[in-house]
């Protein structure tokens, strides 16, 4: 559960960042050598990073600089994407028993 303002939710220095490329498995790994290792989001199937949206055009010139082929980089700024972060995380929802 997350509690707050939508201001302060919708912080665009913590947007979501997806990255789509050739090849995901070997971008993340360049990207865990990087300065981006920090704001890689674990635990999902693709390549998101939670970071400034300001900060997209350095790491697509990082990116492009690695010789990695770009398919597509979307920032998401919503609630439901802000919820959909939340509760698609590994860990997020318990399973029930009875």
């Amino acid at each position: 559960m997350v509690e707050g303002y939508v201001a302060e939710l919708l912080d665009p220095s913590k947007s979501l960042v997806q990255v789509e490329t050739a090849n995901n498995e070997e971008t993340r790994k360049k990207l865990e050598q990087s300065k981006w290792n920090d704001l890689l989001q674990a635990g999902t199937n693709n390549i998101q990073l939670k970071m400034n949206k300001e900060e997209v055009p350095q790491l697509i010139n990082d990116l492009v600089g690695m010789g990695i082929a770009l398919l597509s980089v979307n920032p998401t700024h919503s609630l439901e994407d802000y919820f959909l972060s939340l509760t698609t995380q590994p860990g997020h929802v318990e399973s029930f028993a009875d």
